[in-house]
């Protein structure tokens, strides 16, 4: 399955460098609030006032009027105030990432552990590490598949026989030296497969969710 532009933003934001920033901690804020059902001010959350609401947005109308989207939002009595002189509402805190947040997690609540995990992976630090090279942000799966495993293993017991030291690359870049060996070695697209399987297998599960 081919998950949307705004279903990979999302992810990639929850999970991985929000928007180059360094690693997004969205996922940890909103585990944290959802455990504890009280938002930023210590205030509880009844998880059942989640609603449609209007928001304003940054942009603005080519003729400069206010822009409004409706979104879903579980803080709906957030304070709004107007501008001086009769302008547009407000919202008083912008909790466009929080609200980004809790869409994303309530989605993840729906898929299983390991499908949570995939995603983690395919869109998290890794896999959009792997997203700019030859393979692909599958490649962040790769590690774990069986033949990758027994490849790794492989390697470890020639270094042993030549008397070289432990390689020292993580096992994702180490399988990718590999992988660039002439011809290319068998397990490589065996364990491509693999990783496909799961990728697809977790973005379908995501997908049902929309």
């Amino acid at each position: 399955m081919t998950l949307s532009p705004d279903d990979v933003r999302e992810l990639e934001l929850y999970f991985g460098p929000a928007g180059g920033g360094g690693k997004s901690t969205l996922g940890p804020q909103l585990d944290r609030a959802a455990a504890l059902y009280c938002d930023s001010a210590g205030r509880t959350i009844d998880t059942r006032r989640i609603v449609l609401v209007n928001r304003e947005l940054a942009a603005r109308a080519s003729d400069g009027a206010p822009m409004v989207a409706q979104v879903l939002s579980p803080w709906p009595y957030i304070p709004v105030h107007r501008e001086q002189g009769g302008g547009g509402a407000e919202p008083e805190d912008h909790d466009d990432d929080l609200q980004l947040a809790a869409r994303v997690s309530r989605r993840l609540a729906q898929v299983s552990a390991h499908a949570r995990t995939v995603l983690a992976t395919l869109y998290g630090d890794a896999g959009c590490r792997w997203q700019r090279e030859r393979w692909g942000r599958v490649w962040a799966l790769v590690p774990g598949t069986a033949p990758a495993r027994r490849a790794l293993a492989k390697d470890d017991g020639a270094r042993v026989e030549q008397g070289q030291p432990p390689a020292r690359l993580a096992p994702a870049e180490r399988l990718a030296s590999l992988a660039a060996a002439r011809p290319r070695p068998l397990w490589v697209d065996t364990a491509l497969d693999q990783a496909e399987g799961e990728q697809q297998s977790a973005e379908g599960a995501w997908g049902r969710t929309g």
